[in-house]
């Protein structure tokens, strides 16, 4: 039987709530603002690529309240909020965060990004389709594949150059497996009743 979170948290004092939420606010700015100026020294200090160091250490820093959370949620047997975490996560991400900072000043895009990681990120979402229309379970042989894959991404971002992770993204897409993806996903479609040109 499922427990809430409300009933998984010890009553707490509204003075120490109010009190955490202070120290939150002050701290996050501040500790924001540390995180991309000593990203910046490290990255000019190994020779590597601020764009990297963002996809890399500053991704993962940021990450992980959200890593904290969604492991609560599935030790929580939680696990409607876990995914929903991880979704909503990115939506704000993709939509609100990179909305609010183009308020400040214009976002130069690397040329780099979009021609491997936003490929990669396009299909790290599509790992989870299976998940949502067929209705599998994440068990922990899912997880440890879909950790595996996210430490070869780490390690083709710092060991191959920007032109071999766009000529590994281009084979892959040429030579199957992203023409394999696109078929099955036609045909997951087309049998539902939706109008799908299937090759």
């Amino acid at each position: 039987m499922r427990t809430s979170l409300r009933a998984q948290t010890p009553d707490m004092a509204w003075w120490k709530i109010s009190a955490f939420l202070l120290f939150g606010l002050i701290g996050l700015p501040l500790g924001a603002s540390l995180l991309v100026e000593n990203s910046v020294i490290i990255a000019r200090s190994f020779g590597v690529s601020e764009t990297v160091i963002g996809l890399t250490l500053i991704a993962i820093g940021t990450s992980l309240p959200e890593l904290a959370t969604t492991v609560a949620a599935a030790y929580r047997k939680q696990a409607d909020v876990a995914i929903g975490n991880v979704i909503g996560s990115n939506m704000f991400n993709l939509l609100a965060i990179i909305g609010i900072a183009s308020f400040i000043g214009p976002i130069e895009v690397d040329q780099g990004v979009l021609k491997f990681d936003l490929w990669v990120m396009a299909a790290a979402s599509l790992v989870l389709v299976p998940f949502v229309f067929f209705k599998w379970n994440m068990m922990r042989g899912t997880g440890a594949i879909l950790t595996a894959l996210y430490v070869s991404y780490l390690v083709m971002l710092l060991v191959l150059p920007p032109t071999g992770r766009t000529n590994f993204m281009k084979n892959a897409l040429v030579t199957g497996a992203g023409k394999r993806l696109g078929r099955a996903m036609a045909i997951y479609l087309a049998e539902r009743g939706y109008s799908v040109a299937v090759h």
